[in-house]
């Protein structure tokens, strides 16, 4: 994790609403409410994290003479949130990308490649815990592909 990703998530507060929007976006009025902290603070927190690139304008809600605007992790919000506790032996790449159909084809076929061996290693895993009688940990893996929208916004 880079040094500027360590500092976002240095805070309390920013790890909480980087961990919140994995949810899905929310304004920071939602967000304030949500975990139960002052408005000002977490719009605070909300401009910092959008300012390191960690979150995007998703939309803008309006009414009444008011606009609400709604954020959204982008890829190194979702590196942050895979960061935040993670070991040395973690790891989290993001890459975009453009692909033709073809190439696209061919990077779900590797991320289907991926899985099986996830599920493969997890089998393995599970057998060798029931033999020695041992507990095992937590662990998170994350792999998938997806045609990615249109950005709205650019982080800075």
């Amino acid at each position: 994790m880079d040094q500027e990703l360590a500092r976002a998530l240095s805070s309390p507060t920013r790890a909480r609403i980087v961990d919140a929007l994995a949810e899905g976006g929310a304004s920071p009025r939602q967000l304030a409410e949500r975990l139960g902290e002052e408005l000002s603070c977490v719009a605070y927190h909300v401009s910092l994290l959008r300012n390191m690139g960690c979150l995007g304008l998703a939309e803008r809600k309006g009414g009444r003479g008011r606009v609400e605007s709604v954020y959204e992790l982008r890829p190194r919000g979702v590196a942050a949130l895979g960061s935040a506790q993670s070991g040395e032996d973690s790891q989290m790449t993001c890459l975009s990308m453009t692909l033709d159909e073809e190439g696209y084809g061919e990077v779900s076929r590797i991320v289907e490649e991926a899985l099986r061996g996830v599920a493969a290693a997890l089998a393995r895993s599970a057998r060798r815990l029931a033999q020695d009688d041992r507990a095992g940990f937590p662990a998170t893996v994350a792999i998938g592909n997806f045609r990615s929208p249109t950005q709205l916004d650019q982080p800075g």
